[in-house]
C-alpha cells in the first residue's frame, strides 16, 4: 500500500506540528482544544480529546483495550518491543485481509512503533502517545511511525493480558 498525497500533507503538517517541545498542548485536553484542535487539517479527524493525567493510556493500550488495568498499562508504557513479543510469541497473529476492529501495526525500519485500529477502507483509529484518539486515514500519522504497515486480528484483551504474563511482561505490585 503507498502512501496517498493527501497522506504525505497529513504527515508533513503531524510532523511540524506533534513534536516534544509541544507535548502538553497535545496531552492536555483543556491546552489540546485551545491550541491545537482548531488548526487540525481535514483528513485528521479528533475521536476523543486526550485525558488530564493520563500517564499510562499509549496506542498500544488503547489498540489491545487493555486501558482498565493498570498492570497491563504500565506492561505496555513507551516500549515497542512487548508489542514485538506479542507477535513473535504468536499471541497476535497476522492476517493479509483485514475487517473492521482488526489491529495495524506500523513499523519504521522494521522497529514496531505504533498501533492502531482498522476501521475499513483507508481508515484507521489510533491513540497518539498520551494524547488525544483519531480516526484517520491509514498513513496520516507522524513519520516516525514509519510507512511500513502489517495487520493483525483482533485478539481478546484477556488472551493479550495472558500472553503478556507468559512472557513475563507483566510485574504485579501485589506480588511485590
Amino acid at each position: 500500500m503507498n502512501v496517498t498525497e493527501k497522506e504525505k500533507l497529513l504527515r508533513r503538517w503531524i510532523a511540524s506540528n506533534y513534536r516534544n517541545d509541544n507535548a502538553s498542548d497535545w496531552n492536555d485536553p483543556d491546552q489540546f482544544k485551545k491550541n491545537i484542535h482548531p488548526h487540525l487539517p481535514e483528513g485528521l479527524n479528533l475521536f476523543r480529546l486526550p485525558i488530564k493525567n493520563d500517564a499510562c493510556h499509549n496506542c498500544y493500550v488503547y489498540a489491545f483495550g487493555l486501558n482498565n488495568d493498570a498492570s497491563f498499562e504500565r506492561a505496555l508504557l513507551g516500549t515497542e518491543n512487548r508489542v514485538q513479543e506479542l507477535v513473535d510469541g504468536k499471541i497476535l497473529k497476522e492476517i493479509s485481509s483485514p475487517v473492521v476492529g482488526d489491529y495495524i501495526i506500523y513499523k519504521n525500519n522494521k522497529v514496531i512503533k505504533h498501533a492502531g485500529i482498522f476501521q475499513g477502507g483507508n481508515i484507521v483509529i489510533s491513540k497518539w502517545g498520551l494524547g488525544p484518539v483519531f480516526k484517520h486515514p491509514i498513513f496520516a500519522v507522524h513519520p516516525g511511525y514509519g510507512a511500513e504497515i502489517s495487520y493483525y486480528k483482533k485478539t481478546n484483551p484477556d488472551t493479550i493480558k495472558k500472553g503478556l504474563i507468559r512472557l513475563k511482561c507483566v510485574v504485579f505490585d501485589s506480588l511485590i
